[in-house]
């Protein structure tokens, strides 16, 4: 019956959250064998104290019955599953420092907070489970070559700058929905803007419209170009006058004095 129980405990396995609480700082750890719930406290710092408690077929049957059907046992871990990783938690019996027997809870605030009693453990044991630990976290950074942390993804560029490289904004517009074209109308209608495609072929039309209508403009030849034609130049004729070509010039006759001998 107990493995029919904790089968259904899925939820609270492998699980990991940082407590702070007043002063100090703790790290708890969830995990599910086939015949218990075991919770691992442990206190940050030069003391390095650890906590254990657990959750067996009695404690289950106690909360939620002796009748308990698996989904009624799948939605409890996962609803307290829920409230560890959220960070509901707290720790009785620290101040003014941690004793060696700790009440640990998960949801405070709920209807029904879970309780789990935790007794410390003697050093050697909490240094070979931590030991136990880095030997899990270990395997698994086997497939990080070695890395205790995964790289980390490359942040983003901000959408809409201008100084984004084109090859990060081509990514970016690839992880962007698609929108229908009815989508696109709609929202270009709002703005009060007609569709791009729409926009895009009347322009194309109308230039060819102008294409036809005005003919190109021929280039003329260098080699026909006519030679820059000169100006004639006028010889004036004789008996003109020179300031109204039209006018005859004025004849002006030679007066002649009679002198005083010819009287005598």
């Amino acid at each position: 019956m107990a493995t029919d129980v904790f089968s259904n405990f899925g939820a609270l396995d492998e699980l990991i959250q940082v407590i702070y609480q007043g002063i100090y700082r703790f790290v708890a750890l969830s995990s599910v064998t086939d015949d218990k719930w075991t919770m691992h406290l442990g206190q940050a710092g030069s003391d390095g104290r650890w906590w254990r408690g657990n959750w067996t077929e009695t404690d289950v049957h106690n909360v939620l019955g002796s009748k308990a059907s698996e989904s009624i046992l799948e939605q409890f871990s996962e609803k307290v599953a829920e409230l560890l990783v959220g960070g509901e938690l707290f720790i009785g019996g620290v101040n003014p420092s941690p004793s060696k027997n700790l009440t640990f809870t998960i949801g405070p605030a709920a209807k029904k907070p879970v309780h789990m009693e935790l007794v410390e453990i003697p050093p050697s044991e909490a240094a070979e489970f931590a030991t136990t630990i880095f030997l899990d976290i270990a395997l698994q950074a086997q497939s990080r070559k070695g890395r205790l942390h995964g790289s980390s993804m490359p942040a983003l560029p901000s959408f809409g700058s201008s100084n984004t490289p084109s090859a990060a904004r081509s990514k970016l517009a690839d992880l962007s929905p698609p929108r229908s074209k009815a989508e696109e109308t709609s929202a270009q209608t709002i703005l009060g803007k007609t569709p791009t495609t729409t926009a895009s072929s009347s322009r194309a039309s109308s230039s060819k419209a102008v294409e036809k209508e005005e003919p190109k403009a021929k280039i003329p030849d260098p080699k026909k170009r006519a030679a820059p034609q000169k100006t004639p130049t006028t010889i004036p004729q004789k008996g003109v006058a020179l300031g109204n070509p039209t006018k005859k010039a004025r004849r002006y006759q030679k007066i002649e004095f009679e002198s005083d001998d010819d009287d005598d």
